[in-house]
């Protein structure tokens, strides 16, 4: 394992998880005692943005571990996607690695939700564009990324803290672009913090997690390029 520390896991709890999250984290638990060191559990409803800046705070008043692995409690993964992103993730070359996750992008394929790769890359004009052809198994530097599946050490988080200034809340936020009129959500919002603090941000397209989207319903890279495969011709980035 090139991941030199402990790491703490975290997550926000909406009152309930998924059972896939569930079985998740109990194996991750028994198989990396090892390294898995610190526990965060922040019950959260809908102030997301709130319990985010909640868990990094606690991480750094109550904890000594030196990496903090957020997991949202709709998502699933193995043991060789948490090994493979820790694997990868050095405390300076590459202090945030994410798994490759999806979401929902507001397209359709008949009735079905066609999904997005968050893999998130600056455009010119201002937003992002996700990063529908990225290469197989491989680290892939991005500009943003979601924090269902993400490794981040210490040091990051220390940093921003010291440069944004806000005290409990200098991690998450929330603002309009006017420019292109969309939302910039708390997770974008912490990537860009993270690149202004001067760290570098990457996903590892091997580490395949899963969003689990009710029974038998899980947004994963075979249901992305089944998906993709139906909207072949009709979309722009297809």
């Amino acid at each position: 394992m090139a991941i030199k520390g402990t790491v703490c896991l975290a997550w926000l709890d909406p009152g309930e998880v998924a059972s896939d999250f569930a079985i998740s984290i109990s194996d991750l638990s028994r198989a990396r005692a090892d390294i898995l060191a610190g526990r965060i559990n922040v019950r959260c409803g809908g102030g997301i943005t709130r319990g985010r800046n909640r868990v990094v705070h606690q991480f750094l008043e109550g904890s000594t571990d030196d990496w903090l692995l957020f997991v949202d409690a709709d998502m699933s993964f193995t043991v060789d996607d948490f090994n493979l992103v820790a694997h990868h993730a050095h405390e300076r070359k590459a202090p945030i690695v994410g798994g490759l996750c999806f979401g929902q992008d507001g397209y359709f394929a008949g009735p079905f939700p066609t999904l997005v790769p968050t893999l998130l890359i600056s455009k010119p004009d201002g937003g992002y564009a996700a990063m529908h052809d990225y290469p197989e198994s491989a680290m892939v530097e991005v500009d943003a990324t979601g924090c269902a599946f993400l490794l981040i050490h210490r040091s990051v988080l220390e940093k921003i803290r010291k440069d944004v200034g806000l005290g409990k809340w200098s991690w998450f936020g929330e603002y309009p672009q006017m420019a292109i009129d969309a939302w910039v959500s708390e997770d974008v919002v912490f990537c860009e913090l993270a690149k202004a603090s001067g760290f570098p941000i990457f996903v590892h397209t091997g580490a395949k997690i899963g969003h689990v989207k009710g029974n038998n319903y899980t947004l994963d890279e075979s249901m992305y390029q089944m998906l993709r495969t139906a909207t072949a011709g009709t979309r722009v980035d297809s």
